[in-house]
């Protein structure tokens, strides 16, 4: 089974939605310009909303916590599930408390507040619930611009991360709209003046898929991102491959698509939350409905962002768009159907490759990449090429990388100057 040890927190921690009893930012001051911060997946710290305490993500949890991050939805047997909030963009990620920490969005925050120094600009970090509905971060983005408009910015920028960065590219083409109903409008695009997308995965990530099977284990702590933790959280769905890159491979290495996405493949192989067995009936039956409607409805809002572009009217405001590459990939994995249900069945890392297909390279899982998202899902849709004034920047880092290396941040920090 797949297991990312310590040093996998700090390449997945940034792939990035909040709860609606969270209070909205409120600017209080003039503004006449403003940068937004928006983290990916598990980029934002989140508290107990009991007590305040820190479960994601301290030193202490990450050695022996025993808090999982389950979301807690009535009906679905979810008993270890405790409510948590946003409490912060997560700048820093501890590794022995007190004496070390590794960079999270700590030194591009630091970098954006210079930038705001010298141009007189509000720094807004965006915190939000990664885990829940990315149409509730939309939402809560909306609000932040709007009370920014509303405080007298005229000049408003984005720099969004990974998930963070999928939200932002639906939010820029529909607005608010739910998925069900969306049409193209580009309203998010008309409220503000530039916006920089980096390592954004507008194909998903087929770690999504991988996570949601097997759990991530956070330096000892197999508690947090339990398997059924992760298939709870409906942002998991939202990043898994989409359609073209929706790709699992047979035993004799034969590609099957759409097998991700499918819901009878998840009822019929009790994947995510299926796989605990045996449910109670009723139980089964609520998490079987759960699933399928996160299944279809993060495809519908996957197929929107990715759809051509049928008509744009508005500014052509300047975009920057920053991926990664030169790093193997996660982008398939190895489907033993004849396996029953509920076992092990989907393949995805070397050494259980090696154990059941020993002639076959390991490579065949992987595709180029930042680490966590393949340069083909992290290539900016063509409808946003067409809309903006874009600038295409590759770079040889890493999904983290991305956020942390100076001459990258030199690189955002300089297209918030375009005009």
């Amino acid at each position: 089974m797949w297991r990312v040890r310590l040093v996998g927190l700090l390449t997945i921690v940034f792939l990035g939605c909040a709860h609606s009893d969270v209070p909205k930012p409120a600017i209080g001051y003039a503004v006449q310009s403003a940068v937004i911060l928006v983290p990916g997946y598990y980029g934002t710290r989140l508290v107990r909303e009991l007590d305040g305490k820190l479960v994601w993500i301290s030193a202490g949890q990450a050695l022996a916590g025993d808090l999982p991050l389950t979301l807690p939805i009535p009906g679905l047997g979810l008993h270890d599930a405790i409510p948590l909030q946003p409490a912060g963009i997560l700048e820093k990620v501890p590794i022995v408390p007190l004496l070390y920490a590794v960079d999270g969005y700590g030194s591009m925050l630091e970098a954006l507040q210079e930038y705001g120094k010298d141009r007189r600009a509000t720094i807004v970090p965006f915190s939000y619930d990664w885990r829940d509905d990315l149409m509730v971060s939309a939402r809560k983005l909306d609000t932040v611009i709007h009370d920014l408009h509303t405080a007298g910015a005229a000049d408003i920028r984005i720099v969004a991360h990974s998930m963070g960065g999928l939200m932002t590219a639906y939010y820029l083409r529909y607005g608010t709209q739910d998925p069900e109903q969306a049409v193209e409008t580009w309203a998010g695009a008309a409220q503000v003046t530039g916006v920089a997308l980096v390592g954004v995965p507008f194909k998903g990530t087929m770690i999504a898929f991988r996570n949601s099977q097997y759990g991530v284990t956070i330096g000892l702590n197999r508690t947090l991102l339990q398997p059924t933790a992760v298939a709870s959280f409906p942002a998991t769905y939202y990043l898994l491959p989409a359609m073209d890159t929706d790709v699992l491979l047979t035993r004799d290495l034969q590609p099957m698509t759409g097998a991700v996405r499918d819901g009878n493949n998840w009822t019929a192989h009790r994947w995510g939350l299926l796989k605990p067995s045996p449910l109670p009936k009723e139980v089964g039956v609520r998490r079987e409905a759960y699933t399928s409607h996160w299944l279809a409805r993060s495809k519908r809002f996957s197929s929107l962002v990715l759809k051509p572009m049928t008509a744009y009217n508005g500014p052509a405001i300047p975009l920057l768009s920053i991926s990664g590459r030169g790093q193997a990939t996660l982008a398939t994995g190895v489907w033993d159907r004849s396996q029953p249900p509920g076992t092990t069945t989907v393949i995805f890392d070397e050494r259980m490759l090696k154990k059941a297909l020993p002639q076959t390279n390991p490579a065949v899982l992987f595709k180029d990449g930042d680490g966590t998202v393949t340069t083909e899902s992290a290539a900016l849709p063509p409808a946003y090429a067409k809309a903006f004034r874009v600038t295409h920047r590759q770079y040889d880092a890493g999904h983290v990388d991305l956020m942390t290396l100076p001459a990258i941040q030199k690189e955002i920090i300089a297209f918030l100057s375009t005009r």
